[in-house]
C-alpha cells in the first residue's frame, strides 16, 4: 500500500498532524503502539460532571 504521509504515535499532535494531512486530501497512515481506546468504556470519567 502506498501512502503520501506515515505518522508515527496518535497523540495530540500525531492526531493533529493525521487530521491537517487528511483534510488536505492525503492518503495518510497512523501507527499507534497503544492500546485501542473505546469510548464510554475506557474512560473513567467521561460523562461525569465537573
Amino acid at each position: 500500500m502506498d501512502f503520501d504521509a506515515i505518522v508515527v504515535g496518535s497523540g495530540i499532535s500525531g492526531g493533529w498532524a493525521a487530521k491537517e494531512f487528511s483534510e488536505k486530501g492525503m492518503k495518510t497512515l497512523v501507527i499507534e503502539r497503544g492500546h485501542h481506546v473505546e469510548h464510554q468504556e475506557d474512560y473513567v470519567g467521561e460523562g461525569l460532571g465537573p
